[in-house]
């Protein structure tokens, strides 16, 4: 029964039939779908399974899954390559497509789905329902979670990750500078760690195109300190998303 209905899921999710012996990989954003779906439905499942590739028997029942060790999936690939460090900043980025978090064939309430309940809070999907595409809304809020996990030193759920607008409009969640981009079916988010090595001179600027800092200030390093120049994050951040984009293709 839970291999049926596995099935029926992935199919709605993934936007194709699957099979029991279809080989199957996702994406980071229908990782997180697929494991809040399944805790939900209470189904046991093998959590490993979801790190590379893998048919629905080897989810469900684990046969002839590999060691751990020796996968690689593609969330773990993005998160060792996404991962910028600026003497004591740092910075994460992630690129989603808004139809593999919000299939055609998986259309849900928002409020009502206790599966999304699992990655964003009630706030976050309140703030999407204010707005003409919530699911744009919150693939580009999944995306800035994502970052934020890359580059935070402690081991956060998504729900537990709050990306809200403050007064002017723009991303933000605690101890972090965020920038959120959409472009067609695409995601952007970029996060800074303003650990206690980072001092932002005056307000940081973002430009409505790129969503970048315009200005920073400087960071300390071993009691020195160095100039960070907005074309330095600026170039890192674009090394970061066109490889990642390219990954994706």
């Amino acid at each position: 029964m839970s291999t049926q209905i596995t099935l029926e899921y992935l199919s709605k999710l993934l936007n194709k039939s699957i099979a029991e012996d279809s080989q199957i990989t996702i994406s980071s954003a229908q990782k997180s779908r697929v494991h809040s779906w399944l805790i939900k439905a209470g189904i046991s499942f093998n959590e490993s399974a979801l790190n590379g590739k893998f048919t629905v028997d080897q989810l469900l029942n684990g046969n002839g899954l590999r060691s751990t060790k020796t996968q690689t999936s593609a969330s773990e690939f993005v998160l060792s390559t996404s991962n910028l460090n600026i003497g004591n900043a740092q910075i994460g980025i992630d690129i989603q497509r808004v139809d593999e978090l919000f299939p055609i064939g998986l259309c849900l309430d928002p409020k009502a789905s206790e599966e999304l309940s699992q990655i964003f809070t009630v706030k976050e999907l309140s703030y999407a329902q204010s707005k003409v595409d919530p699911e744009v809304t919150l693939t580009g809020i999944f995306c800035a979670k994502e970052a934020i996990q890359k580059i935070s030193n402690i081991a956060k759920k998504l729900n537990e990750i709050e990306v809200l607008p403050d007064g002017s409009g723009r991303p933000t969640s605690n101890g972090y500078l965020l920038s959120i981009s959409h472009s067609g079916n695409y995601a952007v988010a970029i996060a800074i760690n303003t650990g206690e090595g980072l001092k932002v001179k005056n307000s940081l600027e973002m430009t409505e195109d790129l969503g970048l800092a315009k200005e920073c200030g400087k960071l300390s390093a071993g009691g020195r300190f160095r100039t960070v120049r907005v074309t330095d994050l600026i170039l890192l951040a674009l090394i970061g998303f066109l490889f990642i984009s390219k990954y994706y293709n």
